[in-house]
C-alpha cells in the first residue's frame, strides 16, 4: 500500500475517432427517417395536385356545393370575381407546386444524412440537417420532430467532434493545393 496519490490519465487531445464518428451516427439516421418521411408526404401532395387535374370544374362545383361552409366561401369569392376554376387552379398548382419543393427537401435531408453517416460531404450535411428543421420546407417540421432533430444535427456537426470526423476519414483525398515536384 503507497501513500502516493493514484495517477489517473486525463485526455486532453482530440476526440478519438470513433467517439466522433458514434456522435454522428444517431443524427445521420434520424435525417435519413426524416426526410423518408418528408418523401411520403410530398408523394401526398403530388398524388393531392395530380387528383384535381382529373377533376372538372363543373364536378367540383358540385363538390363544393355538399359542403354550406365550403358553398358560402365559395359565394364570397364570385363576390371577388373568383371562377370555379380559379379555385381549382389553387389545389391543383398547390399541391404540384409544394409536393415539388417537400420532394426536392426531402431529397436533400436524406442526401444529409447519408453524408453523415459516410463522414463526407460535410457542408451537404449541414445543408440536409438545416432544411430538416425548416417549417415552411420540412413537413415534419411542422409538428417540431424535424426542427429538433435539424437543430440536433446542426449541433453534432459544428461541434470539435463533428469536424474531426470528418477530417479523419480513412481514404480521404489530401486537400487541394500546389502539388511539389
Amino acid at each position: 500500500m503507497s501513500f502516493e496519490p493514484e495517477h489517473h490519465p486525463v485526455e486532453s487531445g482530440p476526440p478519438r475517432t470513433s467517439e466522433a464518428t458514434g456522435r454522428l451516427t444517431l443524427p445521420g439516421v434520424f435525417l435519413i427517417v426524416v426526410g423518408a418521411l418528408n418523401l411520403i408526404a410530398a408523394i401526398g401532395l403530388l398524388l393531392i395536385g395530380l387528383f384535381f387535374t382529373t377533376i372538372p370544374p363543373e364536378e367540383f362545383d358540385k363538390m363544393v356545393q355538399q359542403d354550406p361552409a365550403q358553398r358560402q366561401r365559395m359565394e364570397m369569392l364570385r363576390e371577388e370575381d373568383w371562377s370555379t376554376q380559379d379555385l381549382l387552379n389553387i389545389y391543383i398548382y398547390g399541391g404540384l407546386g409544394s409536393g415539388a419543393v417537400v420532394l426536392v427537401a426531402s431529397l436533400l435531408i436524406v442526401i444529409g444524412g447519408v453524408c453523415m453517416l459516410a463522414r463526407r460531404g460535410r457542408v451537404m450535411a449541414i445543408l440536409g440537417s438545416i432544411t430538416a428543421g425548416l417549417p415552411c420546407i420540412s413537413p415534419l417540421s411542422c409538428c417540431l420532430v424535424g426542427m429538433a432533430i435539424g437543430i440536433w444535427a446542426v449541433v453534432v456537426l459544428l461541434s470539435p467532434d463533428g469536424k474531426t470526423a470528418f477530417e479523419s476519414h480513412p481514404g480521404d483525398l489530401p486537400p487541394p493545393g500546389p502539388v511539389a515536384y
